[in-house]
């Protein structure tokens, strides 16, 4: 299983690299499977890369997507680095959640 996990993984971030319709379909991917993918060694890291790539109103989007499991991706050794990025790329205003 973790080997399919980390080539899906690949794939979206192959799409998530690709611009224009594949890019956006990933990025839609990336924000429906956040909260599983952030846990996850491989979707942590592509995860990260969707968040560098996202506009802002993606990266809020994204960011979203783990209000609610903030406790348990400050635990985890791969969404913690998540939570970082949303941080850095979104900002403290609308990643408050996080310190919530």
């Amino acid at each position: 299983a973790a080997s399919s996990t980390a080539a899906c993984a690949a794939e979206v971030a192959d799409a998530l690299e690709a611009g224009g319709d594949r890019a956006r379909a990933a990025m839609a991917y990336v924000r429906a499977e956040m909260a599983s993918m952030s846990f996850d060694e491989s979707g942590s890291e592509v995860v990260q890369r969707a968040l560098e790539l996202a506009r802002t109103a993606e990266a809020r989007a994204l960011a979203e997507a783990l209000r609610g499991s903030v406790l348990a991706a400050a635990r985890s050794a791969h969404a913690q680095h998540v939570l970082q990025k949303v941080i850095h790329h979104v900002g403290t205003e609308d990643a408050a959640f996080i310190a919530e």
